[in-house]
């Protein structure tokens, strides 16, 4: 009796454990969502430089108290999805390039909408575009360190199972990844920048010539135009056109500023004037003054019209 007792009070004690250990781990990955989420949208601000991104993202952690099992920067490790070398390669500006202050390769930020617009063929096989090359994905694993010694044992058997180095680089010594992604739209010009021994901040590898064909065929035309110091003026040919509605009794922005509305059926306001401010009554008067042949009489509103 007494055995299973303490059978059943082991149980629960360690699925209790569990429990803490997966509250703590929700209660990070949600601190971590904040911190992370914070340096983004300033760092996109500011071309997203690796160096600076990881001394404010380790400001932002250490005011979450945030604890760094392994250290500083092993305890975390960043992958940027896009823009990725394959888009800096299609969608460079070498005329923004040369106004940086930089020598790497850049995305122009602006008129993303023009750019597409004018460039049509810039839309890659695998549906990347000007958009998608000037928006940040990330994706971000922070090194959790369970607090129960049975769930970190159990930890170290999946190894095997983990297809991504960081985590089994975790799973190894009993730690579990916390994965954040992050898509955020850039602020300013995306830059190539190089990667930097000792800063745990990969960018993704170039694509092979399989997955782009017109890398094989070996051209490096420029699809991107010159940047504009002003916005693009769009001609009258180029505005969309919407034909009228039936039976809209909607009222135009010149007839709400020259006054009523005018009767769309027979020309006239409610005042009996046509739309353009003249009194019928007076158009068919001034008709007759014209053909009348006695001045005397008619010359008064002759002058007058």
């Amino acid at each position: 009796m007494l055995v299973q007792a303490l059978l059943v009070l082991g149980s629960m004690l360690t699925a209790l454990a569990i429990g803490v250990d997966a509250s703590l781990y929700l209660m990070q990955r949600y601190q971590l969502q904040h911190a992370l989420l914070d340096t983004v949208r300033l760092h996109t601000r500011t071309h997203m430089q690796p160096s600076a991104f990881a001394s404010d993202l380790k400001t932002q952690l250490k005011r979450m108290h945030l604890p760094l099992v392994l250290g500083w920067p092993h305890s975390w490790h960043a992958e940027q999805h896009s823009p990725n070398d394959k888009d800096f390669q299609h969608f460079r500006d070498p005329h923004l390039e040369k106004q940086l202050q930089w020598p790497h390769l850049a995305i122009n930020n602006d008129y993303q909408a023009q750019q597409h617009q004018q460039n049509p063929a810039s839309t890659l096989f695998s549906g990347r575009n000007i958009f998608t090359a000037n928006t940040l994905q990330l994706h971000f694993y922070y090194a959790y360190q369970p607090y129960n010694p049975v769930v970190r044992a159990l930890l170290k058997g999946f190894e095997s199972w983990a297809q991504h180095s960081y985590t089994r680089q975790l799973l190894n010594q009993g730690m579990l990844p916390i994965k954040v992604h992050i898509s955020h739209p850039y602020a300013s010009h995306p830059i190539a920048w190089p990667f930097q021994a000792g800063l745990p901040y990969h960018r993704s590898k170039q694509a092979t010539h399989a997955d782009n064909p017109q890398a094989s065929m070996g051209t490096h035309t420029h699809l991107l135009p010159p940047q504009r110091d002003s916005p693009p003026v769009w001609n009258d040919n180029e505005k969309p056109h919407r034909p009228p509605k039936k039976d809209d009794d909607s009222v135009g922005f010149k007839d709400y500023f020259d006054g009523q509305p005018s009767d769309r059926n027979t020309g006239t306001d409610p005042a009996g004037q046509k739309s353009d401010g003249s009194n019928p009554g007076q158009s068919a008067a001034a008709d007759d003054a014209l053909n009348c042949d006695h001045p005397a009489c008619c010359g008064d509103l002759i002058v007058q019209q």
